[in-house]
This record gives structure tokens, sequence and C-alpha cells, in this order.
């Protein structure tokens, strides 16, 4: 009877280096990546030296091991399908007409939207940079040190100088509307 755990650091050194290179070619037949092989082979020979088992004999360990080994190198190959599953679609999704366009569109947008706050003047910019970064009404007139209507005031002849200066683009006002009325 064999038990790592309680046994002898011997027996241990003397199993990985027998078995360590042709448990490596066993999980690279699997996996074709001999580097992820070595460390499925590592984590292997660890998980065995940490449980306490007691096997009849080495090819009883031999046997264990290489089970373990097929087993972690089954789940990698599972995990990497999934993640080429998910890597695949991306990249078609991506590829699509759609994806450039609506990436052209926001980016265009994002464009037209910071040069109409630029034009903007004093308080009115201020607020609107606040805006555009996400703060609520309350924390921008606290940030600057202002009243809550004045905060409203401000926002609301930003949006209307914005929107004479958007007039051609529709979509903008729908956009803007969104972003400093909520």
């Amino acid at each position: 009877m064999i038990t790592l755990k309680d046994g002898t650091k011997l027996v241990f050194k003397e199993l990985f280096e027998t078995y360590y290179t042709a448990a490596c070619l066993f999980s690279n037949r699997y996996l074709n990546d001999i580097e992820l092989s070595k460390d499925i082979v590592q984590d292997s020979f660890l998980g065995i030296w940490q449980v306490d088992k007691t096997y009849e004999d080495i090819n009883y360990i031999k046997t264990h091991l290489f089970q373990i080994i097929k087993s972690k190198a089954l789940n990698e190959l599972k995990h990497q399908k999934v993640v080429n599953k998910v890597h695949g679609e991306i990249i078609n999704q991506k590829e699509s007409d759609n994806f450039f366009k609506t990436i052209y569109i926001e980016q265009e947008t994002k464009r037209l939207i910071v040069d109409a706050v630029n034009s903007l003047h004093g308080l009115s910019k201020e607020i609107c940079l606040l805006s555009l970064q996400g703060y609520k009404n309350p924390e921008i007139a606290e940030s600057l040190n202002c009243s809550l209507d004045t905060v409203k005031y401000h926002k609301k002849d930003a949006y209307k100088k914005m929107r004479a200066q958007l007039k051609g683009f529709a979509y903008m006002t729908i956009i803007l509307s969104n972003i400093f009325f909520n």
C-alpha cells in the first residue's frame, strides 16, 4: 500500500520523474499546446500529492494521475470551445455593416455634442460638461456652489443653444434630451 500524503517524498519524486514527460505528452495529445499541458500535469501531480488516499501500488497511482489529466484536458477543451464561440460571435458582430454604422454614428454623435458643448460659455458650459460626466443636478449645484434652479436654468438655456446649433441632426435632440433632462 502506498500513501503519498503521509508517505515519503521519495515515492512522489520517483513518480514525478518517471511519469512527468509521458504525462505531458499524453495531455498534449488532447490540447496540442505543450505549455498548457505542462501546467495541467503539474496541477494533476499536485492534486495527487494533496489528496490523502491510499493506493494498492504504483500502477493505481499512475492510472489515477492519467484520469485526472484527461479530465483537466477535456475541461480545458470545453472552456476553449466556449471562448472560441464567443470570440467568433463577437468578430461576426463587429464585421457586420450594422456594427460599423452604429459605431460610426455613435462617434460622430459624440463629436457633434462635444463641439456643441465647447461652443457654450461660462456656467452653461461647466454644467453641461458635468452633466455629460454623469452628475445629477443636485450634485452639479453642490460642486459649483450654486442653486438647483441655476443649474436647471443653465441646462435649459444650453439645450436651446445646442438644439439650434444641431438643428439638422434630428437624432441629436433626442440624445440631448435624454442626457440633460433625466
